[in-house]
C-alpha cells in the first residue's frame, strides 16, 4: 500500500497534480535533450 498515498495526494490535488507532473517531465525532458 506504498503507491496508494501517491494516488491519494494526487486525486487531492486534482489539476495542481496533472500540472506538477508535467513540469516534473517536461524538466525530464530537458535534461536528457541536455545530457544528449
Amino acid at each position: 500500500m506504498s503507491a496508494t498515498p501517491r494516488i491519494g495526494i494526487l486525486g487531492a490535488g486534482g489539476r495542481m497534480g496533472r500540472i506538477l507532473i508535467q513540469a516534473v517531465n517536461e524538466a525530464g525532458y530537458q535534461l536528457a535533450a541536455a545530457v544528449e
